[in-house]
Parts: C-alpha cells; structure tokens; sequence
C-alpha cells in the first residue's frame, strides 16, 4: 500500500517536473507591448519583385521586415523596433527576417528548396529566413532571397492570424482580416519548413499595378527561374528599324509597317535575334523587351502580343502562314512556332527537323527532336495562350510546322 503510494506520489512529481521544466513560449509582444526586436543584415538582400514594381532599386529583405513590423503593430498596437544585425541587442527576444551574421552566429541553416521558407524558435527568439539563390544564376549579379517575404507572410496568417483575400487599391482594408492580439508568442519548439509546390505563379493585369502588394495574397514567384514572359518584342523596332526597315512587320493591307514589332518571316530579324543571344551570354548585354533576360537553362521570349494582336504581319510571306479560323490566339500559331523552333536552331544548334515536337511542361520549356531526345536547352513557348493551357493542366503538346 505504502510502495502504491510513494509510486503514485514520484509520478505525479515527475510529471509536475516535467510541467515546470517546459520551455516558455517566446513573446514577441506583451500586453500590447513590444518584446522583441527585429534583426535584419546589415547589407540585406534583394529580393524578386513583379512588373514593374521597381522604379529605382529593387527591395530588399529590409522591406520583409518593414511588412513584418507594420502587420505586428496593426494587430497588436505595438511597433517592434528593426535594426542591422551590428546593432542586435546582447540580451533580449530577438525576431531574425533573412539571413544576417546573427542568423549565422545562431547557425540556424536556410532552406535550400527554391523559394523555400523557414520559420523556428531558437533560444534567442525566433527566425524567418528564405532561400537564397546564389549570385550570378539565371544571369543575375547579386544574390536573391527568394523565400523570406513568402515566410513573413506565412507567419503572419499562421501565428498572428492575419488573412490575406485580395488588394484593393482604393480600400486597403477591404481585403484583409486583421486579429486583435495584445500578447504574441511562439511555442518555443516551433518550426515551419514550406516551398511552393508549383514552380511558376503569377497572375495579371490588376496585380500589375501594385505587385508588391499583391505579393500577400498571390505570393507570386518562380522556383524555377522562369518568369512569365510579354512584350518581348515591344522595343525590336527601335534597337533594329532604322538601319532596316524592311524588318518591320506590315500591320495593314496599304503597307503600313509597325514601329515595334518585326516580320517573323524575315531571315534577318532571326539572325538579330539569335545574335542579341549570344551577346547577353557574352556579357555584352543588349537583351530586349520588359524582364526574362536569357538564364542558364531558359531562354523566354514571347514573338508577338498576341493578346491585343499587336505585331500581326500581313506580308507576303507571312500572311499564307496564319490562320483566321484558330481564332484570336491561334490565327499566328505556325508562324510563331517556326519562328521559335528556328530561333532555338540558331540559338543553340539544335536542329528542328521534320516532325519535331515542341513540348510545354509546366516546369520546363524544351525542344525536343524526335520522340524521347530532349536537349538541354530550353526557350519560352511564343504564346500566352500555350502557357495558360500548360499552367492549368500540366502539359501540352503541339507539333511544329
């Protein structure tokens, strides 16, 4: 009976020990008070941004932590202070957006899935960190955090309890929930590991306008490295048209010529374009059009605007090759497939060959030759249409004519 009993009496201790032995949650806000402060690096990194969103510099994750600190103090009326890691305070709760020395003296590794997001407690507070893709990959300069602005989103809806529904120029408001919250704290065991699970996200026109705030509802990105591409052509005719102008498309039956876009059925403008290519690979620049630049893999272009039927050449050697019955977004589809599959030719010594199939994959663009050989090299289907067939079902096949 006394044994029982004693027994009974250490298990409930132990298990009060174990009670009183749990870590506390960290608290980032108090009582409607700030109890944490935010670190960032002292050199932040740039991070991607939608249409033209930059008018000057591009963000960095120091507009992650403005976001985050914004959000906070909205919910719970108290503003946590952003510092350089240089400046992190000794003592304290800390809440650590991207990598900095701070994250690395804490050794808290970043994610290595393309745009993937951390989130953990750590014994100083808590970390968001993002993948960082390295200088130089996809034929840009600097580093890129392709992750932290996604992870102080997440954490927002997560562990505040924000919801992001839509942005309303006109009613901010209108499109988000905000929670009351007075005190803010993380479980001190908490870890959120995420990436996106398709590659390409994007959307258009009203996200256009405002991308950077859209970002909290679309999370827009590119894991891959491939943008969407438009108006690649747009500004053709102003680097080519002066010194040729029989490259410019014939947009009407008297002749009239377009002042931006070219004939795709001109021996000359595929020799430009595959040469302005190699020249952006040479380290040369030269690159057209609105974003996408030629990366290691991918090279994006899209022809025509096809969605306003801007660029449509009605000459001679153009006009046989469309075909009215396709439709708005068909009517130039041989003529642009050609175009691309002997631009990829050119580009790389692929050759086209007879019965050679284009392939459209939602995480890749390739030029295949015959069934089953695939190369290496990788070009952006010249149609928006194409990509928003591949972007809801997968995949789509088209032969080259």
């Amino acid at each position: 009976m006394h044994t029982a009993l004693t027994m009974g009496l250490l298990g409930c201790l132990l298990a009060l020990g174990g009670v009183a032995l749990a870590a506390a949650p960290v608290a980032l806000v108090e009582d409607g008070k700030p109890a944490a402060t935010i670190v960032i690096a002292d050199d932040p990194t740039t991070i991607p941004i939608g249409k033209g969103a930059a008018k000057g510099k591009p963000p960095t994750v120091a507009y992650a932590a403005e976001e985050l600190q914004r959000f906070i103090e909205k919910a719970t009326g108290a503003r946590l202070d952003i510092v350089p890691a240089a400046k992190a305070p000794t003592a304290g709760t800390l809440l650590l957006v991207g990598r900095s020395s701070v994250s690395e003296q804490h050794k808290l590794a970043l994610p290595t899935r393309p745009e993937g997001l951390r989130i953990a407690a750590f014994p100083r507070g808590v970390a968001i960190l993002g993948e960082v893709k390295p200088a130089g990959a996809g034929n840009i300069k600097q580093e890129v955090d392709r992750g932290t602005l996604h992870g102080v989103y997440e954490f927002l809806e997560r562990v505040v309890g924000y919801r992001f529904y839509i942005h309303v120029p006109k009613d901010p408001e209108l499109g988000i929930v905000t929670p009351a919250v007075k005190t803010l704290t993380v479980p001190s065991d908490y870890t959120l590991d995420l990436a996106p699970d398709f590659p390409l996200r994007s959307g258009a026109f009203e996200i256009w306008s405002a991308p950077l705030d859209w970002q909290r509802v679309t999370r827009e990105g590119s894991g891959t490295g491939m943008p969407v591409i438009n108006h690649t052509d747009r500004w053709f005719g102003s680097r080519f048209f002066k010194d040729h102008p029989d490259w410019a498309a014939i947009i009407r039956e008297d002749g009239t010529r377009s002042s931006d876009y070219p004939c795709y059925s001109q021996p000359g403008v595929l020799a430009a374009r595959v040469q302005v290519t190699q020249d952006v690979y040479d380290g040369k620049g030269g690159w057209f059009g609105e974003h996408g630049h030629p990366g290691p893999k991918w090279i994006r272009f899209e022809p025509m605007d096809l969605w306003d039927q801007r660029g449509l050449c009605k000459c001679e050697r153009c006009k046989p090759q469309l075909q009215p019955r396709r439709g708005r977004f068909g009517i130039a589809s041989n003529l642009l497939f050609r175009h691309g599959v002997e631009f990829a030719a050119g580009a790389f010594g692929i050759p086209a060959g007879q019965g050679g199939t284009v392939e459209v994959q939602f995480e890749r663009h390739r030029t295949a030759r015959g069934k089953g050989s695939a190369s290496d090299y990788y070009w952006m289907a010249p149609m928006r249409a194409v990509w928003l067939a591949h972007f809801r079902f997968g995949r789509l096949q088209v032969e080259a004519k």
